[in-house]
């Protein structure tokens, strides 16, 4: 299961030169699951290109991912 959550990340209709420098997303990944960081990081480098780290929101913490959105036309 992947909870997304970020707000106004979907800049489909911008092209890349109107992108802001500092615009990243942020995605919670496997919620149900503990977070080991070597996984985290992993999954987080090969699916959305980010950097994966584990918070203590929970017992065995959260992966969240933060990336920077790609751009679609």
């Amino acid at each position: 299961m992947l909870v997304f959550s970020g707000g106004n990340c979907s800049l489909s209709h911008k092209p890349a030169s109107a992108l802001p420098q500092d615009k990243y997303c942020t995605a919670i990944l496997h919620p149900e699951a503990a977070c080991l960081l070597s996984e985290c990081r992993l999954y987080c480098f090969n699916y959305y290109n980010g950097v994966g780290k584990c918070k203590d929101t929970k017992p065995g913490g959260s992966c969240v991912c933060t990336y920077t959105p790609s751009v679609s036309y």
